[in-house]
């Protein structure tokens, strides 16, 4: 992201989240607050049914696979958490928020789970501004953790909250690998394990190399790569899988799972009539901390 602008990858993240849950009978992941934390103009597009199903279907058609993987690692990250949860996880971990809703959406575990959104501080504060369209009152265990990742790690900025290292936890970081180098994705992964206790989890998403990926897919990735490069946000960071596998291993990480995008089809779009498809090459993984 460019120097003191909130992400606009994130602002579009959520404007697919909001265009997936009015285009679908049957959402993969439903989050009614994703329109109101997008701009003006997405939300003008995602109200108007007419405009939502020609941004949906026309206009961004092309684009429908990584709406797809939008939608799914939000659904997987949350999926896993409902498992932790059940184990007595009471910390929660999303490292680069961006315009993430789920303190809104779950209010019911207000008193039992602490969020800690971790972000830029340009992004949070154009989110915190958004959430005053949404008129409700904030949860009070949502943490706002401001953090410039370019100059300090998730565990200099957790060691700023109230976040407890002697507790388990549970991160997500969804969407940002791709934007990183290799070496700064697998030291955020030691930063994270420097502060957190063993027994944590953590999800993500990376990507695999482009020269991996069949002929009919390089255009998706393509389109992309140029969508992403114009918002002075370019892809950079992709990793072969046993070589993350067992680059975290190296780090004290035990390799619970990963899907890919035929193991993600299986799981979460199976039977769908409208197409729907995650990204070829985008992978979702759940790994936990010590051995």
């Amino acid at each position: 992201m460019q120097e003191g602008t909130a992400s606009r990858t994130a602002e579009g993240a959520a404007a697919a989240r909001a265009l997936h849950l009015r285009g679908s009978e049957t959402p993969v992941f439903a989050d009614p607050y994703a329109a109101a934390l997008t701009s003006a103009t997405w939300r003008r597009l995602v109200t108007s049914p007419l405009l939502a199903w020609f941004m949906d279907r026309i206009a961004m058609r092309s684009f429908r696979p990584v709406q797809g993987q939008v939608v799914v690692r939000s659904r997987y990250a949350e999926d896993v958490l409902g498992r932790s949860l059940g184990a007595g996880v009471r910390q929660y971990v999303v490292v680069g928020a961006g315009f993430d809703s789920f303190a809104l959406r779950r209010r019911d575990l207000e008193g039992s789970l602490e969020v800690f959104e971790l972000d830029h501080p340009a992004t949070q504060a154009l989110k915190m501004q958004r959430l005053q369209v949404v008129d409700e009152e904030l949860p009070a265990n949502l943490h706002f953790v401001a953090v410039d990742f370019e100059r300090e790690t998730v565990a200099d900025a957790l060691a700023r909250s109230t976040f407890d290292s002697a507790q388990p936890a549970f991160f997500s970081w969804l969407g940002t690998t791709p934007y990183l180098t290799a070496e700064a994705t697998l030291a955020t992964f030691a930063a994270i394990a420097s502060i957190a206790a063993d027994g944590s989890e953590v999800v993500f998403d990376y990507l695999v190399p482009d020269d991996s990926l069949p002929q009919s897919e390089q255009p998706v990735m393509r389109k992309l790569r140029k969508y992403t490069e114009q918002r002075g946000e370019p892809l950079i960071g992709a990793f072969e899988p046993q070589a993350l596998r067992d680059a975290l291993r190296a780090l004290g990480y035990a390799w619970l799972e990963d899907l890919d995008c035929e193991a993600q089809v299986t799981r979460y779009f199976a039977g769908r009539q409208d197409g729907l498809r995650p990204m070829a090459g985008a992978h979702l993984v759940h790994v936990r901390l010590g051995r």
